[in-house]
């Protein structure tokens, strides 16, 4: 993870480099405000991310293993 602090809204995605597999199973880009992804009322990837960014914007070292989907 990479932190970046925007003071103003995101740009716009470019999307043009993705594979094919790619563009059928990401969809609704978007950039989140840190309370939308803490509030947890989304599926994120990794699951755990509502419960890890307050820990990551902290500083802490996070080791989460590699998360499959079902």
């Amino acid at each position: 993870m990479v932190r970046v602090r925007l003071d103003v809204p995101g740009p716009g995605l470019d999307t043009s480099q993705r594979l094919e597999f790619e563009r059928q199973d990401y969809f609704g880009f978007r950039w989140w405000p840190v309370a939308e992804v803490a509030a947890g009322g989304e599926r994120f990837y990794p699951r755990a991310l509502p419960e890890l960014l307050p820990l990551f914007l902290a500083g802490e070292h996070i080791a989460e293993p590699l998360e499959l989907w079902p």
